[in-house]
This record gives structure tokens, sequence and C-alpha cells, in this order.
């Protein structure tokens, strides 16, 4: 009968508990990130069921941005001004239902000066890039309601020079900043998603865009999965055959 002893050796117990640390650290960075998934939803549904706050001015926006900090911010307000409709811009590359468009910026005008961009949703795309979707509002005054959040960020920045010079502005993931260099003007450092309910406005199916935290779980479950996999692999070749000489034949020897 075939008989193993555990010997671990050290080479495999090496490389074994080096993997081990790299896989059980994975799943617990995937929880953390699951953690603070679940805190911008968590921001996110208290901004769409709070009281909407008015503001009026660039320093009003501002201070909300300063007391949120980089955490999530979804800040649910009521704002009045008039669209600057000669001077939109088209965030480039945005999808919905697997068909590629555009989300619509428009500059709001506040009555204290400088702007808030509004979201006004999502519009398709043509095949021909040069054909650019019409957009145009009316820019009489209005009160308009929104979510108060940061500006979406991607891997470019403004589109490249010579892309899109008339107007609207075809424009790739720009910052308040870039977008005040581009207005020429002062900007509001939040971006302002337009209720679903207002008008004037298009797709608007807004949600964090972080994956879920469910989904960080699951990797981390599959992580742990691996180093529990790895523990077993290594118990398993480290179990050497022995011969009955080397484990001690069969009791008799003293005889």
């Amino acid at each position: 009968m075939t008989k193993r002893k555990f010997r671990p050796g050290w080479l495999t117990t090496l490389i074994g508990a080096v993997v081990l640390a790299v896989l059980v650290s994975l799943g617990f960075w995937q929880i953390r990130r699951g953690h603070g998934a679940e805190r911008v939803y968590q921001a996110f549904a208290r901004g769409q069921k709070g009281p909407a706050q008015r503001v009026s001015s660039i320093r009003s926006i501002a201070r909300i941005a300063r007391k949120q900090g980089k955490g999530p911010t979804y800040r649910h307000v009521r704002v009045r001004g008039h669209y600057d409709a000669s001077r939109q811009m088209l965030l480039d590359n945005r999808v919905n239902d697997d068909r590629l468009g555009y989300e619509v910026y428009t500059p709001l005008e506040l009555p204290g000066g400088g702007y808030v961009i509004v979201d006004r949703g999502w519009v398709p795309g043509y095949a021909r890039r040069s054909m650019l979707p019409d957009v145009s509002v009316s820019s009489r005054a209005r009160t308009l309601t929104g979510m108060l959040t940061h500006f979406r960020q991607g891997g470019l920045k403004v589109a490249p020079q010579g892309s899109s010079q008339g107007w609207p502005r075809v424009v790739v993931y720009p910052d308040a900043k870039q977008v005040a260099q581009i207005l020429h003007a002062r900007v509001a450092p939040l971006l302002l998603l337009l209720d679903p309910d207002q008008p004037d406005g298009y797709v608007r199916h807004w949600k964090p865009h972080i994956m879920k935290p469910m989904r960080h779980y699951g990797y981390a479950f599959q992580w742990f999965a691996m180093a529990a996999a790895l523990i077993v692999i290594w118990v398993w070749v480290n179990l050497r055959v022995v011969d009955d000489a080397e484990s001690g034949g069969d009791g008799n020897d003293g005889e």
C-alpha cells in the first residue's frame, strides 16, 4: 500500500507563501473597493431622494465641492439662470444601449455671473463623424433641478485641436478648468446632472460610473478561492511517497 508523508520543501513553501500573500492581499483590496463603491452608491441614493438645495452662484457651488473634498458628491440642488445655447459642448464616445453618442454639456449662466455646466443627457451620434446632433435649446430664464457631482474623468481630456472648433464643441472628458478655458469664463467646479423630469433634456439614466459593490465582492471571493486552492495544491505537492523501510517497515524491526 502506497504511503505518503508530509514533507514540505523550502522552495515550494517559499513560493507558495509569496503567492498566497499576493492572492489574499488582492482579495482584501477588492473588499475595500467594494466598501468604497457602497459609499458612492449610498451618496447617490441620498442625492436622488434629498430635497433640492437652492444655489445661486459659483461660490455656493464651490463651498459644496470643498465640503465634500474628493469623496463622492451627489447634491440635489435648484438653480436659476439661462442657457448659453450658442456655446454647447458634446462629450464624446458615450454609450447608451450599445449605441455610440454624446452627452450634451450646456452652460447655464448664473445671476451672479459665471456658469454651471448642465449635463442634459445622452444623444445618439451619426455614422459620419462630421455630422453633429441638433441640441438647440431656448435661452430663456429658467429654474431647474439636478444633482451636482464631479466632472466625469477619463484617460483623455479636451479633444485635440482641429477636431471641432465650431459649436457645439466636441470634447473628451474635460474638467472644470478646461471648460473655463474653452468658454473664456468662470465655471463652477461641479457638473449638474439634469433631473429626468426636467424639460429640454435627453436620455438621462443617471447612475454612479463605477463598478457595483457586489462585483468587487465577487472578485474578492475568486481571489480567496484561488488562495484556498493554492493551499490544497501545496499540501498535495509536499506529500511524498515513502517506502516501508523509510516509514519504519512493518513494526517488527526490534525482534
